[in-house]
């Protein structure tokens, strides 16, 4: 088995524009790749947020491309019409390295659908104190379960999950958010009544996952004072409904920062990493009560997930870790 001896990147301002993989097999045979993301990293950087390996080879990755001279007025007060702001957008790299298919939230949805825009002025040269991200898509999955290959991604400053249709580009549905502000050359995205949820829907939600007609994620509740949260709904595109069915609330009571994650495992317990909160995760029966929590002072874990024992190889752990593989008994 090969042992990952290191992973450098060129940085930019929202990501990592190139990687370089050095591998070292069993012979002390050092390998090394260096390899773009994107077709174009300087245009395109990639977020650190998601990727998704593709059956043909390829990958589906997030990127904040830089656009400058925004009118944001329309957000109120502290927002000007010379703005920089950083878009959101789906890409797909082939096998080949080559832009198969792309897709951004500026096409698709106006300014005044950011309910959570952030400076956080990662571009020096931007004016008035740094450049805006509006939607911080944090989270991509391909959905392959019903053969369609449609992205479902959250968004942090939509206050949003979005499904996203594969390939025409079109939104079949928005959870959460505010009402739409479409034009006739951007239409209205159809937004999901949410039923049964005395919150309303997700604030600055993460980690959205859709599996048949239920969709988990991360409720991270940031700014609002009430409990993070760990949710599912189930969808009804026809009825244009999001049904609550469960929800897991943090045992502190407090609100999560950012990051966090909510995985419901085949056996049917569920993972919930609390993001920058503790306890750093637990585990739930499927009624929500816990099986198990770690806390660690100062852990803030993106995601956790859980695989099963047979994964893993004990010895080769060992070795690879500098130590000594084990001798069976």
């Amino acid at each position: 088995m090969p042992r990952l001896e290191s992973i450098s990147g060129t940085p930019t301002a929202y990501g990592l524009g190139n990687f370089t993989i050095q591998l070292t097999d069993a012979d002390s045979v050092v390998t090394t790749k260096a390899f773009a993301l994107t077709v174009n990293p300087a245009a395109n950087p990639v977020d650190h947020h998601d990727l998704v390996e593709l059956p043909s080879g390829g990958r589906a990755m997030i990127s904040y491309p830089l656009v400058t001279g925004v009118d944001l007025r329309a957000l109120g007060a502290g927002y000007f019409a010379d703005e920089w702001i950083v878009d959101g957008k789906i890409q797909e790299i082939d096998a080949a390295g080559d832009l198969v298919w792309e897709w951004s939230v500026d096409s698709r949805f106006t300014y005044r659908e950011s309910t959570f825009p952030q400076r956080f002025a990662l571009y020096p040269a931007a004016p008035h104190g740094g450049e805006v991200d509006l939607w911080h898509i944090n989270s991509l999955q391909r959905v392959t379960d019903d053969g369609s290959g449609d992205y479902v991604f959250s968004a942090r400053h939509m206050d949003a999950v979005v499904r996203v249709d594969y390939p025409s580009g079109d939104v079949d549905w928005v959870l959460g958010g505010p009402l739409p502000q479409g034009t006739p050359a951007n239409p209205l995205a159809p937004r999901l009544t949410i039923v049964g949820d005395a919150l309303g829907g997700p604030r600055r939600p993460h980690d959205a996952r859709l599996t048949g007609d239920v969709l988990t994620l991360f409720d991270n509740r940031a700014g609002t004072g009430q409990p993070a949260r760990a949710v599912a709904y189930r969808i009804d595109e026809t009825a244009g409904t999001a049904t609550l069915l469960w929800q897991i609330t943090n045992p502190t009571g407090q609100s999560s920062p950012g990051l966090g994650s909510n995985r419901v495992n085949p056996d049917g317990t569920v993972l919930v990493t609390w993001g920058a909160l503790q306890p750093m995760f637990q585990e739930f029966t499927a009624t929500g009560q816990p099986l198990l929590t770690i806390r660690q002072p100062g852990g803030t874990p993106y995601r956790i997930v859980k695989v099963p024992p047979a994964t893993f190889s004990a010895p080769v752990l060992r070795a690879n870790a500098g130590g000594d593989a084990e001798i069976p008994a």
